[in-house]
């Protein structure tokens, strides 16, 4: 058996200790090496978040900015905006002021205009009336034709301008709201028909027929001689607007129709009416026309037929009187057929007389 070498064994620990020390000599590398990978990363990293962040607040400020911009633009339009609001606020309280000053100088010079007018309508109401009878007498007592045909056109124009005195005087009460009503039982019927018996020798003239449908003891309380010029506005228009030789429909009856509160709306109850209405054959109304048909001084589409005089507050008189006795007044009417005029009153009768109305 072979002996070992006497050097050997420091020859193999000399190895091994080469070996350990270069094995702990890697490992330290290796865990440094690992180290400043780990530091490269982080700082990689952190230098990335501090890139984003300073991105972020380089967009956060143009931001900032841009809307900080907007904010004083806004402002800036804001301030001139109530700029002009304030300027076209004072304009408007000078415009305002003025207007003031303008509507009291008109309602003075309407108020003087009502006296005016009201006062002159009077100052003519008696001469006209004078007039106009003593047109009568010449008419009767004068022999020869041609002058009895002067007296009976001067009487004719007498009682045309006695009618405008009086619409121009009721026109003159109503603006200044002195149109009084003094109520009492009327038998509407008979008024009516004295209405229509007046109406008929005028109709004749232009060979128009008065178809009659007139509901007997039709009664209400109101003023007699303003519902007297109700009835006979109406009938003398259809009389002066009809053509001639039409028919006009006069009608009085009783009608029924809920009764509306003050806030209008309809309760069950109904209410009984006294319904006067007239219906021609003339050319009819456009919208327009019955949209202003009840005004003041309102000329319409249509002209009287035979060259009738009209002074245009015939209508407005007419509503003024229905709503003073709590009635109301309507068209129906298509252009080209005609109109109807309709006029409702509502009925009352004091608890003391016992007044039975026929249905």
């Amino acid at each position: 058996m072979a002996q070992p070498l006497p050097y050997a064994a420091p020859m193999l620990i000399l190895v091994m200790s080469q070996i350990h020390w270069q094995s702990v000599l890697l490992i330290f590398t290796g865990a440094i090496l690992l180290s400043l990978l780990i530091v490269f990363f982080i700082t990689y990293r952190e230098r990335k978040r501090i890139v984003h962040a300073e991105e972020e607040r380089v967009h956060l400020q143009e931001m900032v900015e841009h809307r900080t911009s907007e904010i004083r633009h806004q402002k800036e339009l804001l301030e001139t905006q109530t700029k002009e609001i304030q300027s076209a606020n004072t304009e408007l309280r000078y415009t305002n002021a003025e207007l003031e000053r303008t509507n009291a100088a008109l309602k003075d010079a309407n108020a003087f205009k009502t006296r005016m007018v009201s006062i002159v309508s009077h100052d003519l109401k008696n001469p006209l009336g004078s007039m106009l009878g003593l047109a009568k007498v010449l008419e009767n007592e004068v022999q020869v034709n041609e002058h009895r045909e002067m007296a009976h056109d001067m009487g004719n124009l007498a009682a045309q301008m006695l009618l405008l005195v009086k619409d121009l005087l009721d026109s003159a009460a109503m603006e200044t709201g002195k149109m009084d009503i003094q109520k009492t039982l009327v038998d509407v019927s008979e008024l009516v028909s004295a209405v229509v018996w007046q109406s008929r020798p005028i109709a004749a003239k232009k060979e128009q027929q008065l178809i009659v449908a007139i509901k007997p003891q039709c009664c209400l309380e109101g003023d007699q001689r303003r519902l007297w010029q109700v009835f006979e506005n109406l009938v003398s228009n259809a009389v002066k607007y009809s053509p001639i030789g039409k028919n006009i429909w006069i009608t009085l009856e009783h009608s029924t129709n809920a009764h509306s509160t003050s806030t209008g709306v309809a309760d069950t109850s109904l209410v009984q009416n006294i319904r006067f209405s007239v219906r021609d054959e003339g050319p009819g109304l456009t919208e327009e026309d019955k949209q202003k048909a009840f005004g003041h001084f309102q000329k319409l589409s249509a002209k009287p037929t035979a060259g009738e005089s009209s002074s245009g507050v015939g209508l407005a008189i007419v509503r003024q009187i229905a709503e003073l006795h709590g009635g109301r007044v309507s068209i129906e009417s298509v252009l080209g057929s005609g109109a109807t005029f309709i006029v409702e009153f509502p009925i009352e009768f004091p608890k003391d007389l016992p007044v039975v109305v026929v249905e």
